[in-house]
């Protein structure tokens, strides 16, 4: 459910008798519910799938930063099998996935969404796959 259609239940359920009663309050709660909620999505697909190296946070939670290990000797960063359980607990699409799973070096810098969450990302054999997760 997106911000806009929780801040309206909270209006709708606000509402008695054609008045609305603490509607602006009902709306900041609604709205700061939302927020929190979503800004705890990342952390606890991270955290579900074992906190694994190689993940780092921003903006406030809203921003997820992954990186996977590559074949680069001092390279670190989160196994295949991380990765794969954290975008599963996102509810990321296979359509993206299959993108990711498909990105060549030459391919540059390449981009998806799936419900509410924006991805990009980068491949190189030697550093591995780096994606940038934001919450929309």
């Amino acid at each position: 459910m997106s911000i806009f259609a929780t801040a309206a239940v909270a209006l709708t359920l606000g509402a008695v008798g054609g008045y609305a009663v603490g509607s602006e309050k009902g709306v900041a709660a609604a709205s700061a519910s939302a927020s929190a909620t979503r800004s705890t999505l990342f952390s606890s697909a991270v955290s579900s799938c074992g906190s694994p190296a190689g993940a780092q946070f921003g903006d406030g939670g809203r921003t997820l930063t992954l990186r996977t290990r590559g074949a680069e000797r001092h390279s670190s960063g989160m196994s295949v099998q991380d990765l794969r359980c954290i975008l599963a607990k996102l509810g990321a699409s296979d359509a993206v996935i299959s993108r990711m799973s498909a990105t060549r070096a030459l391919d540059g810098m390449q981009d998806g969404q799936w419900e509410g969450i924006s991805a990009s990302w980068t491949y190189h054999p030697d550093d591995g796959l780096n994606i940038t997760l934001t919450m929309n």
